[in-house]
């Protein structure tokens, strides 16, 4: 039996570390909230293995590492360790410990750490193979750290000075770096098959991985979204430009390893953007806006389908994005207000078209295309032609958007948008219910359980009650009162069928002190007594 003593400050986490310990073979035998008490629990339980976090009041975690070791020589210590702390965890090696696990805890990796203890308990392991085991998940858990930390930074766009950057980057031999960026845009709509398209785009990022470690470099890589982010460490005294133009592992190499892999993602299209190259740690951010660049210039289809930096400062300087002029935005409203949605993804192509051929720029165009959506979206709610729940949301935009690898796809795509947007405003226009109706309407929704008079709702949207109760009959077809009763009474249907509250418990649910007027009520509308109804449908 592994006797196990768990030490953490947080009581969450005791509970759920216990909880995890349904494994053959293992009994806790002992928790502690601070690093005093875990001390004395291990003089006086002796368990196989200590678990504990590495910062705890009373006695810190390296000391209770420390003490509890020189007691027990041969005790088991695995270390639950956040990655901001790596520092600690480094230290903690020192003195001899097995493990260690990133909060939140996995169940099936302290299952491993379970697995591995047994084992080496009962002589089944050699101690050779248990050494490389620690190694290989230390190995892993700090490829772990060092992708959320690239990862971080990407999503943040700074640098917190919080983070253990030196030693989480610290790859010994390696002098300048770069942030390349791989880009998986979709030929045609894969919106339901996202998670698929995101372990295509793994597998391609893996390969590229090796291809960038076959070639002597050392890599971070993360993914977010339809983008993986390498960090490319390169070796001391290699010139990064000797190395990109280099036929047999370089850009043009690259360039065909993309296409060449392209024929198993036939709906997929790559494009690889290759930062500027930095030395300092404090200079990633640089490497990842010019990386960056390269990828919203991906339209451009004069460059490369893996291309870096300095080839694209090559071939054009960085230009200001055109602007949109304001006889075209008042050209723009009076198309909505027509509303001509085939005239406004015209006037859109037409405006790119012209931009791209005077400047041969491309990289604003991505941005440009998001700001043309929101006019649109601003235009037509503003006027009223459309509500902004009915307008498609922030993702749905950015996935036609961004998934775009051709100017022409992107036009296209912009343009059978459009044509969806005004479909569903010629629809509100056709079947629009005035907003004081609606309003009414999802007030009685949300608070039918509440006591509601014709004359409250009719001033909560400063109409008079009989102008209101006019009004409503004749665009829903049922008086106001009628509507509730209506509402109130489906709500008890469904909790007839699916509570276990009694018929007076449900009645003042959905609105009514009396039970016997709300049974007479139900009785009249639905044709049974509620309880027949309930049996009905038990």
């Amino acid at each position: 039996m592994l006797r196990i003593v768990i030490a953490d400050d947080e009581q969450n986490i005791l509970d759920l570390i216990k909880k995890f310990c349904d494994y053959p073979g293992v009994e806790v035998v002992g928790e502690a909230r601070n690093g005093l008490e875990a001390y004395d629990m291990v003089l006086d339980k002796r368990p196989d293995m200590l678990i504990t976090d590495i910062r705890m009041p009373g006695l810190d975690g390296l000391e209770l590492i420390k003490k509890a070791r020189e007691a027990f020589p041969k005790m088991e210590v695995v270390v639950l360790s956040g990655y901001r702390l790596f520092d600690y965890v480094q230290n903690a090696l020192k003195y001899g410990v097995q493990d260690f696990l990133l909060k939140p805890v996995d169940r099936d990796e302290l299952h491993r750490v379970f697995r591995e203890a047994v084992e080496k308990k009962a002589g089944e392991t050699e101690q050779k193979k248990y050494i490389v085991n620690i190694e290989q998940n230390l190995k892993n858990s700090l490829i772990k750290l060092r992708r959320e930390w690239l990862l971080k930074i990407v999503q943040t766009q700074k640098i917190d000075p919080g983070l253990m950057t030196e030693e989480l980057i610290n790859t010994g031999g390696f002098g300048n770096f770069c942030v390349a960026v791989l880009k998986a845009d979709s030929k045609s709509d894969m919106k339901d098959h996202v998670s698929y398209i995101k372990s295509l785009l793994e597998k391609a990022g893996q390969a590229i991985d090796d291809v960038l470690r076959g070639s002597g470099l050392e890599t971070i890589c993360a993914q977010e979204g339809m983008r993986i982010y390498f960090m490319i460490f390169f070796p001391q005294g290699m010139e990064p430009g000797a190395f990109w133009n280099n036929q047999d592992h370089g850009i043009i190499y690259l360039n065909d390893f993309l296409i060449n892999e392209g024929y198993k993602y036939n709906f997929l299209s790559f494009a690889m953007g290759f930062g500027e190259c930095v030395q300092s740690v404090g200079d990633i951010l640089r490497s990842i806006e010019t990386a960056a660049e390269v990828i919203n210039n991906r339209l451009d289809p004069a460059l490369f389908t893996a291309c870096d930096y300095a080839r694209l400062r090559k071939m054009r300087k960085r230009k200001a994005a055109p602007v949109f002029p304001r006889e075209a935005r008042e050209n723009l409203a009076l198309l909505v207000e027509k509303p001509d949605g085939k005239r406004i993804a015209e006037l859109f192509a037409d405006f790119v078209d012209e931009q791209v051929g005077k400047t041969g720029d491309y990289g604003w165009v991505y941005d440009f295309a998001r700001s043309y959506i929101r006019m649109v979206k601003h235009m037509l709610t503003a006027k009223g032609m459309i509500e902004e729940r009915d307008y498609p949301d922030e993702e749905e935009i950015e996935d036609l958007i961004d998934n775009s690898d051709t100017l022409e796809r992107l036009e296209a795509r912009i343009a059978g948008f459009i044509e969806r947007v005004f479909h569903t405003v010629n629809e509100c226009n056709e079947n629009k219910t005035p907003k004081p109706i609606r309003i009414a309407q999802e007030y009685v929704l949300e608070h039918f359980a509440s006591p509601i008079t014709l004359q409250e709702v009719a001033g909560m949207v400063y109409l008079s009650p009989n102008y209101f109760s006019a009004m409503f009959k004749q665009q829903t077809g049922m008086n106001f009162l009628d509507f509730l009763t209506k509402v109130r009474i489906e709500e008890a249907k469904k909790l007839l069928k699916t509570s276990l509250m009694n018929v007076a418990e449900i009645a003042h649910e959905v609105g009514y002190a009396d039970e016997k007027y709300f049974s007479r009520l139900f009785i009249k509308i639905v044709g049974v007594k509620p309880i027949e109804y309930r049996k009905f449908h038990a």
